[in-house]
């Protein structure tokens, strides 16, 4: 049984979610990066604040980031942004899996720390589920519509969201660099 059987399985009886989603693009990850000839390191729960993945022959931290593209919008959360500015991170892999079917990978994008800095200096109080979830980046089908919306409720959009939702090829790229290189 591979992976994606078990997301597909797991999801039709809506036990996929919050806990195997993540897991299961932090392995997708790896093993995209070991398919170009890296070695990559799963750094574990023991390492919680730092990274998931490393690789040892370019000394690079990867954060991956796992969100369901649902009504049109995917998030990668960041809590408060400290593992941002922190600096426990080199690079960021966003893994959005389809709406449609569970397991199935839709987009895969990548950041720099420094392309994200920009998620942890703009407030945006009540804009996420918790209090402490504030520090959101998001991927949405619709950009003119997202930031009418934004606009609306007094949201501002950091620089990287912008640009993210207007030039998604970059970051798509940026990936293919990273899986390729093991570095931006």
């Amino acid at each position: 049984m591979n992976l994606h059987y078990a997301m597909k399985v797991l999801g039709a009886n809506d036990l996929a979610g919050h806990t195997l989603r993540p897991r299961y693009a932090e392995y997708y990850v790896a093993h995209q990066l070991s398919k170009n000839g890296h070695r990559p390191k799963m750094l574990g729960e023991r390492y919680a604040k730092s990274a998931d993945i490393y690789l040892e022959h370019t000394e690079k931290r990867i954060e991956v980031k796992s969100g369901r593209h649902e009504d049109g919008e995917s998030y990668a959360s960041f809590a408060d942004g400290r593992q941002i500015t922190d600096k426990k991170l080199d690079y960021c892999v966003f893994v959005i899996f389809d709406e449609e079917t569970e397991g199935k990978v839709r987009e895969v994008l990548a950041f720099s720390r420094k392309q994200l800095l920009t998620l942890t200096t703009t407030t945006r109080r009540g804009y996420g589920r918790h209090k402490n979830n504030q520090c959101l980046l998001a991927r949405v089908t619709d950009y003119k519509d997202y930031a009418e919306w934004m606009e609306q409720n007094n949201f501002p959009i950091p620089h990287i969201e912008k640009h993210l939702n207007k030039h998604p090829a970059k970051y798509r790229k940026q990936w293919k660099t990273l899986a390729k290189n093991g570095t931006l």
